[in-house]
């Protein structure tokens, strides 16, 4: 297994979706209540092997079992806190779009709203020195949106879109394959 071409250090943000790439998706279903939420194997590692390396790790997730009634927001909250609790609070922010994907609303993946709230969070966040990281087009179209380097997990299926950078099948392969400097 080759080495990923970026050098990635302290200056780089890591961007997530989580649904796939965190967590095990649910096929055709969402992950609504904490008994739901299953890491992929391999990620509490990576993710504290990512502290190490990344200034800031966000987590950027579509969520519209909310708009759809499936889920309330305390639901969608507790999913979150089981996540943190997993991955010993090393997520700095979860940024959610809890919109129906009919609502044309700025902050669902691909659209970047999402991305805007969080550099006015982190002020110092500089797109060209991130990578986002997701299993689907709409992220990798996210993460281009804003200059990213974009990597998909592909781990169930799915073939890499064109607007892939990498491709890996996990993020543990991804911590395995990134160049720190």
């Amino acid at each position: 297994m080759s080495a990923l071409p970026i050098c990635v250090n302290k200056d780089w943000a890591l961007f997530l979706d989580r649904d796939g790439v965190i967590n095990v998706r649910l096929i055709d279903e969402y992950v609504r209540q904490p008994k739901e939420f299953v890491l992929v194997s391999g990620t509490e590692a990576a993710v504290h092997f990512f502290r190490l390396i990344f200034k800031y790790i966000l987590v950027f997730t579509n969520q519209q079992g909310v708009a759809k009634g499936l889920m309330t927001i305390a639901d969608l909250e507790a999913v979150h806190a089981k996540m943190q609790a997993q991955l010993s609070g090393q997520i700095d922010r979860i940024y959610t779009c809890i919109h129906h994907r009919d609502d044309r609303c700025a902050c669902r993946k691909p659209n970047t709203k999402m991305l805007e709230m969080a550099q006015t969070d982190f002020p110092d966040i500089d797109f060209k020195k991130s990578l986002m990281v997701g299993d689907s087009r709409s992220d990798m179209v996210f993460g281009k949106r804003v200059g990213c380097t974009t990597v998909m997990v592909c781990s169930h299926g799915q073939t890499p879109v064109p607007e892939a950078d990498y491709v890996v099948a996990s993020l543990s392969e991804l911590a395995d394959r990134l160049v720190v400097q």
